[in-house]
């Protein structure tokens, strides 16, 4: 109940610093304080709860309006959201790989997440909660390939996807003192190179 009331209280913010849902962005993070202290809240509610929890429609959905006013990307209908064990996500991974489709964060062996474009739909591990800014980060990262993907944005290359992505993430997790690379082992060199089209 007062998960609801925290997420009910995130969207009424988003939807009062944003009179409409457009992808109109400015170049400053548009995530007022009270926002990160919600979501904090809610966190505090969550590390009572054990176990994985697929993400809320409400989530999802603040989490869509916080890209759009951030990153200049069209709000877009959810996506699915599944929750599958590693096994699934590294075979996920190398089918988008073979394919051309994103599959993001991690290196071969650590893949946390992956977004598979023809099925509209984010793979989350199976123990995702959202209960760390790492955990929710990874959900942005994936948010915004759904985002790009409903958008039809065009890229030279599929690892260019990954410039905004990291860089969403990266906003994300500053505001908790972190970044990709503490979260991930990702250092802004391998960002480049995942994200750059090399021949």
């Amino acid at each position: 109940m007062r998960k609801c009331l925290v997420v009910s209280t995130l969207l009424a913010t988003l939807a009062a610093t944003s009179p409409s849902f457009s992808g109109a962005t400015n170049n400053a993070d548009s995530s007022p304080p009270v926002v990160i202290a919600s979501w904090q809240q809610d966190l505090s509610v969550q590390k009572r709860s054990l176990g994985a929890r697929y993400p809320t429609a409400e989530l999802l959905d603040a989490v869509g309006v916080w890209i759009s006013k951030n990153f200049d990307l069209p709000i877009a209908v959810r996506p699915r959201v599944e929750l599958v064990t590693q096994d699934s996500l590294t075979a996920l991974r190398y089918r988008a790989v073979e394919t051309d489709q994103n599959a993001a964060l991690g290196g071969e062996h650590d893949v946390v997440a992956v977004y598979d474009d023809s099925a509209e739909t984010i793979y989350l591990a199976d123990g995702w909660n959202g209960a760390t800014p790492a955990e929710m980060s990874v959900l942005i990262h994936e948010m915004v390939h759904h985002l790009q993907n409903r958008s039809a944005t065009k890229f030279e290359c599929p690892q260019q996807r990954e410039t905004v992505a990291f860089a969403a993430q990266e906003l994300w997790l500053s505001k908790f003192d972190r970044t990709v690379e503490s979260e991930f082992g990702i250092d802004p060199f391998t960002r480049l190179v995942k994200s750059s089209c090399i021949q």
